[in-house]
């Protein structure tokens, strides 16, 4: 069933977006649709992958030449100190390149922050004043649009030399090392408090590897992590002591099994960048629903003759937060790989494809998965973590909001994002609980939480649609639409129930695969 469906949708799509093309019925209605090879299109509508892909010659000379100034252009056997200095070095260069003057403002914040480390960690308060500082330091940098000359009353001509990238664009992940370094800091000198044990475990950093704790406070220290150049610009995000820890043991000799498995997985890795690569310029060269969801236009030209049902909302919604994913996933695995040559290996941000989970706690934690441990570690676990998770959730989400930008907007969409968890996090307890365990060696306890999961894959759906196709203002319409076919709901729901089968018989053949599996213990719902 699923795989009729995923070749349905495939075929669909392809045949709804090729009334776009050139000579087609509605050709020249989907806006930048551009001349590519062979005499085909390709929907550049997405300015991130638009620039991503005219860069990716330079992006992929500058992460070459940073792994070789890193691994080949010095001795191997040199002290933790020297090797953060040579590869500051490397940063420096190419930060002044990307924001030009403007690196004076991102070092002086580092060198502040640094200071206030220094003084206040370890102390009862410490941890309050350095969240205080670090959203001080992203609402100031917001504010002013990176210290613009017309907005801080300066106008000398060095400081207008502002690079080819807004230096206020990659802040965000900047502010979110300086927190991690000065947590890490904090927590070792408490001595290991409860809350740092809790938060080092692996679950919260990395499946195979927790960091231990910060043992270099130094500004080079904070400088090496927080701009570190493969990472910088989009991530993933490492901690501060995740990032010591494999700097500290690159600069020992690896054994020659060690440097083999390094390699082996970097190769593997390439290969699979290069394929999520193919795999975009695929989706982009044949289905065009980012540039129609971008541009809502079908719920536009419905009226005029285009087709514009149930099935095509879908369709868009579907292929449109496909690309989404796709795009997203190679961007990080590009800048992964990078770290990769470099001898790191720092976390992986899309855990699973987006359309094999059926929760929004499972949607969450696998969609940019090294921030996800980052809330988990500095923010969750601080704020109780699963004690009270019902109330923490609320300021997760509105900090994850706020970090993106400020806008009320952002703000609605995350508390609605915790309304919607709450039903799911207090049945999946329920489930979870005493009274339930005779329903849960029931032969019909797998179908109740395939069908559960179902109505959460619906939910998510309709969440992605609202969010990628018709805005908020188009959710009753879209419901109407739906209400209007039944057949349609009838069967997305049958299809969905099926892939929850699908996606339980995954996860139990890897817990077979960890010796982990439990029969008759299946209980998200």
């Amino acid at each position: 069933v699923v795989a009729w469906a995923t070749v349905t949708f495939l075929y669909k799509g392809v045949q709804y977006s090729s009334q776009f093309r050139s000579g087609g019925a509605w050709a020249g209605y989907a806006p930048n649709l551009k001349p590519s090879w062979f005499g085909q299109q390709v929907d550049l509508s997405d300015i991130q992958w638009r620039q991503f892909r005219s860069n990716l010659p330079l992006l992929m000379g500058a992460m070459l030449a940073f792994a070789g100034w890193n691994r080949w252009a010095f001795p191997k056997q040199i002290s933790l100190d020297a090797k953060l200095k040579k590869s500051l070095a490397f940063t420096v260069l190419f930060l002044v390149f990307l924001h030009g003057s403007c690196v004076v403002y991102l070092v002086g914040l580092l060198s502040l922050f640094h200071v206030l480390v220094l003084a206040v960690a370890g102390r009862p308060w410490g941890a309050l004043a350095l969240w205080a500082s670090m959203l001080a330091s992203l609402l100031l940098v917001r504010l002013t649009e990176g210290f613009q000359p017309s907005l801080v009353g300066v106008s000398h001509w060095l400081l207008r030399q502002r690079g080819s990238l807004r230096w206020d664009v990659c802040f965000n992940l900047t502010a979110l090392r300086m927190l991690s370094y000065g947590l890490d800091v904090h927590w070792t000198r408490q001595g290991g408090t409860s809350e740092a044990k809790d938060a080092a475990k692996p679950a919260a950093i990395s499946p195979n590897r927790p960091p231990p704790p910060a043992a270099h406070p130094s500004l080079l220290a904070l400088l090496t992590y927080a701009l570190y150049p493969p990472l910088y610009v989009a991530g993933p995000i490492m901690t501060f002591g995740d990032f010591m820890a494999q700097r500290s043991r690159a600069k020992e000799a690896p054994g020659a099994a060690a440097t083999e498995s390094h390699r082996h997985q970097t190769i593997r890795y390439a290969l699979r960048f290069l394929a999520d690569w193919a795999c975009v310029e695929l989706l982009t060269h044949c289905l065009f629903f980012n540039s129609l969801a971008a541009y809502k236009v079908g719920p536009t030209f419905a009226a005029y003759g285009l087709a514009w049902g149930a099935t095509e909302v879908g369709l868009t919604g579907f292929w449109a937060l496909a690309f989404v994913w796709a795009k997203f996933a190679t961007i990080w695995r590009l800048t992964r790989l990078c770290a990769l040559l470099d001898g790191m290996s720092p976390p992986e941000n899309m855990v699973k494809c987006f359309a094999n989970n059926y929760d929004a706690e499972g949607f969450w934690k696998n969609w940019h998965a090294s921030f996800n441990r980052w809330l988990v570690r500095y923010l969750y676990v601080p704020l109780g973590g699963s004690r009270t998770k019902i109330f923490s959730i609320w300021l997760v989400f509105g900090f994850v909001a706020l970090w993106h930008d400020l806008e009320w907007r952002l703000l609605a969409w995350a508390w609605l994002a915790c309304l919607a968890l709450l039903p799911e996090i207090l049945v999946k307890g329920a489930a979870r609980s005493r009274v339930m365990a005779p329903a849960r060696a029931r032969p019909w306890w797998r179908h109740v939480c395939a069908a559960g999961a179902a109505l959460n894959i619906s939910a998510l759906m309709l969440a992605n649609l609202a969010g990628f196709v018709v805005g908020l203002d188009g959710v009753s319409q879209l419901l109407g639409q739906f209400l209007a076919e039944p057949l349609f709901v009838a069967t997305a729901f049958g299809v969905f129930f099926c892939a929850a089968h699908v996606m339980f018989a995954i996860e139990e053949a890897r817990e077979c695969g960890g010796g982990k599996a439990q029969a008759g213990r299946r209980v998200v719902t």
